[in-house]
């Protein structure tokens, strides 16, 4: 199980935008672009202290489509990476089919909020351990590319094997 540090704040603007943006209509593109790129954050210090800055990536926590488009970035993110991790026993044991619409659909990557759960079929000629090290640098290498990383204090593994 890996979790995304400071997820909504670490994410670049350009993986932010690029799942979902193209599909809009220019004004309201400009719009939602400004949203983030524009915002201000205030903080407040004990003695009623302002400070206002201009943040330089991400999205704001409270902003009400913030976690929605997250989301679907994140979500982006996880199937681009994944797409060439399946081996021939994933494809066997991890792909199921959606019942309305029948195309294959893989099981081996789960994502809830910010974190993902990532499971593979270890071949017994393998060393789990290696292969999960693999894994979680190359996921490591395509949040990093988004501007985000992976929290290791809350990483889980867990190997099972026959």
């Amino acid at each position: 199980l890996s979790d995304i540090a400071n997820a909504f704040p670490s994410i670049q603007w350009q993986a932010l935008e690029r799942p979902w943006i193209a599909k809009l209509p220019a004004q309201q593109v400009h719009m939602l672009q400004k949203r983030h790129r524009q915002a201000f954050c205030a903080i407040i210090d004990a003695e009623n202290r302002v400070l206002v800055f201009r943040p330089g990536t991400g999205n704001r926590q409270g902003d009400s489509p913030a976690a929605q488009q997250f989301g679907w970035s994140f979500e982006r993110i996880v199937a681009h990476w994944s797409r060439d991790l399946y081996s021939a026993l994933d494809r066997i044991f991890l792909v199921g089919r959606d019942p309305w619409s029948k195309k294959s659909v893989y099981l081996g990557s789960v994502l809830y909020a910010d974190a993902l759960l990532k499971m593979q079929i270890v071949p017994p000629s393998s060393k789990a351990s290696r292969l999960a090290a693999d894994t979680l640098q190359s996921f490591r290498t395509v949040v990093q590319n988004a501007g985000m990383d992976t929290n290791l204090t809350k990483l889980q593994l867990l190997l099972c094997g026959k």
